[in-house]
């Protein structure tokens, strides 16, 4: 069984709607939004916005049902900015703490592993599959 994530039900992206659906102490919202505002602040495209903040307001979902703690929240709206260069890890260490800083620039040196299926033609009546790891040969 696969669960919709509820920002892929919209068309549309409202970060104060979304707000009020997650299931967080009054205080944590108000602590996410800010951050959320700090990383708008530095985006002048509106769908970029808007964007950015619906892929980081997943990734809270998927965190949320991991209890992660708030430094972790933080990181997750932060992180989306960092790859496109909107954001430096050195920012934001400055402007937050240094362990929210470390957790965007561990994610970044994360390599996703990525899995090939190859169907080759076997000579005989059996079928068979090649998984190869991508990775594991660029390396």
């Amino acid at each position: 069984m696969v669960a919709v994530r509820d920002t892929h039900l919209k068309a549309g992206f409202d970060l104060h709607d979304w707000m009020t659906t997650v299931d967080l102490p009054e205080t944590d919202k108000t602590t996410l939004l800010s951050v959320f505002e700090y990383c708008q602040h530095r985006i002048e495209d509106q769908s970029e916005q808007q964007r950015l903040s619906k892929r980081s307001a997943e990734m809270i979902g998927i965190l949320l049902t991991l209890h992660m703690d708030m430094d972790t929240l933080k990181s997750a709206v932060l992180f989306p900015l960092i790859e496109p260069g909107y954001l430096t890890v050195e920012q934001t260490k400055a402007d937050f703490s240094e362990g929210i800083g470390l957790l965007p620039r561990a994610k970044a040196s994360i390599r996703p592993i990525t899995i090939q299926f190859v169907m080759i033609r076997p000579t005989n009546t059996e079928s068979c599959l090649e998984v190869s790891n991508a990775n594991a040969r660029s390396n």
